[in-house]
């Protein structure tokens, strides 16, 4: 009966022992696990790092809108646009502005102020990895506004009374541009010769019909500007009033002498006129 005691202990012993052996061999494996998860942690916070990518920036200056002519502001104006690549985003810098940073941070107006103007605009991206610039001359451009031309005076001035049949007539003029362009001239008549019809002051020498002509001044910039003025002129026959037919008056020509009243000529003469009076 002892020795079957003994041998229940030792078989309970033995029992403990392998027992104790499954434990540790389950905290060897316990801890390999946790290694294995540790490790595996560091790795992924390595590989978070490596892959943060980073670019060094690159920069494209664009037209997006222009040239275009603002009469309000007198100006020729351009939007230009920046393509911006890289990583982390770059900030951008232009040389000029004249929006005031309306249109954003990569976009910016350019005014032009005058047809011979130019203006090289230049941007600059910069990030953590470096800058890059690109530039863009910008011109005027714009179709050209133009100011008609202005007649500030037109004369037809006379030598005699009125406007008689073959006689002549000064046209004079004066003319201003507000671009200060050079201007030409041309007179036009519906009636008689002119002496120069391309100079800015002429002679008209008026047609040997009576009756109503136009004359018309037409002054050009050679830009498509003109200035246009007319005026009509009423011709006349060669008659002189003779204090509404007084007794004595007569017209002498070359075809002879002619009592006021009678048939006029086209012939050129002189007057004379006689009467008596009685002094008291």
């Amino acid at each position: 009966e002892d020795e079957a005691g003994i041998d229940e202990t030792l078989t309970g012993n033995e029992d403990e022992e392998a027992a104790g052996n499954e434990d540790e061999a389950g905290s060897e494996d316990g801890t390999d696990e946790t290694t294995d998860e540790v490790e595996a942690d560091e790795t992924t916070d390595e590989d978070d790092g490596t892959d943060v990518e980073k670019e060094a920036p690159t920069i494209t200056l664009e037209v997006y809108e222009g040239p275009i002519y603002s009469a309000a502001d007198d100006v020729c104006y351009w939007r230009v646009k920046a393509n911006v690549i890289g990583k982390p985003n770059p900030t951008v810098e232009f040389n000029k502005d004249d929006s005031g940073g309306a249109w954003g941070s990569k976009k910016v107006q350019i005014n032009l102020s005058d047809p011979s103007e130019t203006f090289t605009l230049t941007a600059t991206a910069t990030n953590t990895e470096g800058s890059a610039t690109d530039s863009i001359v910008l011109e005027w451009g714009c179709e050209e506004v133009n100011n008609d031309p202005v007649i500030d005076t037109m004369h037809t001035t006379l030598h005699e009374e009125r406007f008689y049949i073959d006689s002549e007539c000064s046209l004079e003029s004066h003319a201003s541009d507000p671009d200060g362009d050079s201007l030409t001239y041309l007179w036009e008549v519906t009636g008689g010769i002119l002496d120069n019809p391309n100079s800015q002051n002429t002679t008209w020498t008026m047609p040997s019909t009576p009756g109503d002509y136009t004359v018309t001044l037409t002054v050009s910039d050679g830009r498509g500007g003109e200035a246009i003025e007319s005026v009509d002129r009423y011709v006349t026959n060669l008659v002189y009033d003779f204090m509404g037919g007084a007794p004595g008056a007569s017209w002498r020509t070359s075809d002879g002498d002619i009592s006021f009243g009678g048939a006029l000529t086209d012939s050129r003469g002189f007057a004379t006129y006689r009467n008596n009076i009685t002094l008291e």
